[in-house]
């Protein structure tokens, strides 16, 4: 089951990837053969939950076949683009503050990955509910912070030390200084439509995501891997800072809109 939440991640792992290429695609360009060898099968892979919770041999040759494919995959791109975004993003950040179960346990990092799917993919529904225009621009550039406010904010959410070192270099990386802000949301602000479009034939919708996880004997719930769903929204902007690779959690970082997802992420899982 561990294993088939993690194949379901590539759904958001893909759509992940279009929002990198559409705004930043001379850094992180979709790559024809290592997108076909996961996406182009993707569904066939995913589509039969109940059959593998029940022990059928044809389903559980998909899900091999789709977790090697996606190794082969990150190996043509000398990357794990092709088969991680932000939900495992996620993942990382629960397993470095040691999550834990009712009974004492660490869940498993395909379980993890799985609510961290379902969280990223609202994520993409609460960006996408509101169009972005050129209008927003003035707004978002008054949201970002300074590159010292910034900093100090990563200080205040992982303290000193190495990994507090490591997600600086990071977010250095990817910080942007108003101009080139102000250039970036413009893209943004122009392209709305198209993206929208491309991830939206991407992904899968949140009911029906959530209903895979359950059936196929994963986790639906952040309780049912030790974290309550206020902490679910809140490892939304850890998260963001975790990486310089470009995810949707940037994408709302950079619009202005992350507080908006960290809220309709609580809203999600409180219901």
């Amino acid at each position: 089951a561990a294993g088939y939440a993690d194949l379901v991640a590539k759904v958001t792992a893909g759509a992940d990837w279009i929002i990198a290429d559409q705004i930043c695609g001379d850094i992180e360009p979709i790559l024809e053969i290592p997108w076909r060898m996961v996406q182009h099968p993707l569904e066939s892979w995913i589509n039969r939950p109940f059959e593998l919770k029940n022990g059928d041999s044809k389903a559980f040759a998909a899900l091999f076949e789709g977790l090697t494919l996606s190794g082969f995959a990150m190996q043509a791109a000398d990357s794990s683009r092709p088969a991680s975004g932000c939900e495992h993003m996620f993942s990382h950040i629960w397993e470095m503050s040691g999550v834990k179960k009712e009974d004492g346990t660490a869940p498993s990092h395909g379980f993890m990955v799985g609510i961290g799917t379902l969280t990223a993919t609202v994520i993409m529904d609460s960006f996408f509910s509101k169009p972005f225009t050129h209008s927003d621009i003035e707004e978002a550039l008054l949201r970002y912070p300074a590159w010292e406010e910034r900093e100090n904010m990563i200080r205040g959410l992982f303290g000193e030390g190495e990994l507090f070192n490591k997600i600086l270099d990071e977010c250095r990386v990817k910080h942007l200084e108003k101009d080139a802000l102000a250039e970036r949301l413009a893209l943004i602000a122009d392209s709305f439509e198209e993206l929208h479009e491309r991830v939206g034939r991407q992904l899968m919708p949140v009911p029906r995501l959530r209903e895979m996880l359950r059936v196929a004997g994963c986790p639906s719930t952040t309780e049912e891997i030790g974290i309550t769903p206020q902490r679910c929204a809140a490892t939304t902007i850890a998260a963001q800072m975790l990486r310089s690779r470009y995810t949707v959690l940037d994408l709302v970082y950079e619009t202005g809109r992350l507080h908006e997802a960290v809220t309709d992420v609580a809203s999600f899982w409180d219901d």
